[in-house]
């Protein structure tokens, strides 16, 4: 007897998430209160989406979305919202006041600029990559962000504010960024910082007080030298330098735990390459 409940459960379980999820736009009209999660495909997306008072997740893809209206905030259960590849212009400031939402993905849009109606955003995860942003001064206000990614952007400059207690990845890929800003000693949680394709060729003394950081990628910058304050970063994994100017190693570089060194399309000379194979034989170095 016991079986039969415990299957007539996961089965009527099932139901109900199929009932909350909905892919039209039309179908969803049809039982606003039940919509929990809406996911649309090349539709024109009407107002008609801030009806839905129940909906935890929204995903828009490939549709024709020209803003989120200040209407967005009568969605107050929404957790997460998507809209990807949709044309997307501008994002009310209300969207990022919403106290239950956690995850914001906006990428490959138009986007040029973002702004807060309040300060100490509860986000954890913001992903506006391939947008057309020229500054992201407004994530100084993101107190609680986790995983922050802003690749293929027109940044220059990274805010001091960026790095938190909370923050744990930072990806801003393909940018014009050629400094990294003192305080990131603060981002004591920063575990991936993926930075390649920059045009950044030196590190503050402050960034190898990062003591969780396993996996750095500043492939494709302009660093010239190989120091010795990487062997600071004791919990580091993967570092790739590939593709920099770097002519040479220093001679006391010394990794404890690292298993995967790149370092393709350098000017390193062989003595060099002997030096570090010979002072590091538990990783593996592409060349």
């Amino acid at each position: 007897m016991i079986r039969y409940i415990l299957i007539f459960l996961v089965f009527n379980s099932c139901i109900a998430q199929r009932v909350a999820e909905y892919s039209t736009l039309e179908s969803a009209m049809q039982n606003k209160n039940d919509v929990k999660i809406l996911t649309l495909w090349g539709e024109k997306i009407t107002d008609e989406i801030y009806g839905f008072k129940n909906l935890e997740m929204l995903m828009i893809h490939e549709s024709d979305i020209d803003s989120i209206t200040d209407d967005i905030a009568s969605l107050k259960k929404l957790k997460t919202i998507t809209v990807n590849l949709s044309g997307l212009r501008s994002v009310s400031p209300k969207l990022f006041s919403l106290k239950e939402l956690k995850s914001v993905i906006l990428r490959d849009n138009k986007l040029f600029h973002i702004s807060l109606e309040k300060e100490n955003v509860t986000i954890e995860n913001l992903d506006i990559s391939y947008n057309k942003l020229l500054n992201i001064d407004f994530i100084t206000n993101f107190k609680k962000i986790r995983t922050f990614r802003c690749r293929g952007n027109d940044l220059t400059e990274i805010p001091n504010g960026i790095f938190t207690e909370n923050l744990e990845q930072l990806f801003l890929m393909e940018n014009k960024i050629s400094t990294i800003p003192d305080g990131i000693e603060k981002a004591r949680k920063l575990r991936r910082f993926i930075l390649n394709k920059n045009r950044i060729a030196y590190l503050p003394k402050s960034f190898f007080q990062l003591e969780n950081l396993s996996v750095i990628e500043l492939a494709h910058n302009k660093f010239k030298l190989l120091n010795n304050d990487f062997r600071k970063l004791r919990s580091l994994k993967r570092l790739s330098l590939s593709y920099n100017e770097i002519e040479k190693i220093e001679s006391e570089m010394l990794f404890e735990n690292l298993e995967q060194l790149f370092l393709r399309g350098n000017k390193i000379n062989k003595n060099d390459r002997t030096l570090i194979m010979s002072k590091n034989d538990k990783f593996k170095v592409s060349w």
